[in-house]
């Protein structure tokens, strides 16, 4: 998906809580709780200003080597093992 149509779907889901009084409530229960402050106008802005670069940045800081967790379901041979360690880097 591009950016753009990840936004629309997101404007969509932030759009239609006010359609459903417990989903608006949710949203401003849990606002409250931890102590943010973001109307949903202010998060339809937030989300409009989120750029292809913010989004890396984000993800090299979060989704780096250094937090990589990896699990292997089944059988795997030696040689798809050792594939595997060559890409990640891992000893």
């Amino acid at each position: 998906r591009t950016l753009l149509s990840i936004k629309r779907r997101s404007r969509w889901a932030i759009e239609s809580l006010i359609d459903e009084p417990d989903s608006i409530a949710q949203y401003f229960t849990e606002n409250c709780l931890w102590g943010i402050d973001r109307p949903l106008e202010k998060l339809l802005r937030e989300l409009e200003n989120v750029t292809p670069a913010a989004i890396q940045r984000l993800a090299g800081e979060f989704l780096g080597r250094e937090a990589a967790c990896v699990a292997i379901v089944g059988d795997v041979s030696r040689a798809d093992r050792a594939r595997l360690k060559a890409s990640l880097r891992i000893a």
